[in-house]
């Protein structure tokens, strides 16, 4: 467990345990950062900042599944740094869990292609892209209205999409000329009805 004002990681891999990190903010600045474990979790706190930034090389990938299942939680969002160069998130908790408290992006903000791997990823926010790809890997459980924006980049999502149970929260998605592809239902688990379902309501051919 790690705890700090503004943490900052400025290497490139980082191979541990079950580690919790806890600051007001977060600044990734190594080249391509990894945090790797065994099988073990990976937890990045909510801090008062709120926000993980990725520098312009810091694609950022997290990845607790070599042997076994580690979860992955996030609670800060997760941005760029808004200058035109695109940084990927990868978060690959192989038969684990992945958990994302807020948003992917937002406005302004330069994230590349975004790949959620486990075997339930539970979103509450939303997830937008410059023109990067997303592809989920696994079921997804909306706790809250979430809209995927990519800027003309593809949408995967591999299984179940369903809302947190007697909650219908709308799920949205926006790709522009992106191809979308839904390989399993939408509204999938008991009570699991998601609202408003819409893809590419206001334009675009995917």
């Amino acid at each position: 467990t790690s705890s700090t004002a503004v943490l900052d990681f400025d290497g490139t891999v980082y191979n541990t345990g079950a580690a919790t990190y806890t600051g007001e903010a977060f600044t990734l600045s190594g080249a391509d950062p990894s945090f790797i474990t065994d099988g073990a979790d990976v937890e990045f706190a909510d801090g008062a900042g709120s926000q993980i930034v990725l520098a312009d090389a810091s694609d950022l990938t997290i990845h607790t599944g070599e042997s076994g299942e580690g979860d992955i939680t996030i609670a800060p969002k997760i941005l760029g740094t808004e200058d035109g160069d695109t940084t990927t998130v990868t978060l690959d908790a192989g038969t684990g869990d992945v958990t994302l408290s807020n948003e992917i992006g937002g406005t302004n903000s330069d994230i590349g292609n975004v790949t959620l791997t486990g075997t339930t990823m539970t979103l509450h926010n939303n997830i937008t892209t410059a023109a990067g790809n997303v592809d989920v890997n696994g079921s997804t459980v909306l706790e809250a209205d979430v809209t995927v924006t990519t800027a003309n980049g593809t949408v995967d999502f591999s299984g179940t999409i369903g809302s947190k149970a007697e909650e219908d929260n709308d799920f949205i998605i926006s790709s522009g000329t992106g191809d979308v592809t839904l390989h399993d239902a939408v509204g999938a688990g008991v009570n699991g009805e998601v609202g408003a379902f819409k893809i590419n309501a206001t334009g675009g051919t995917g």
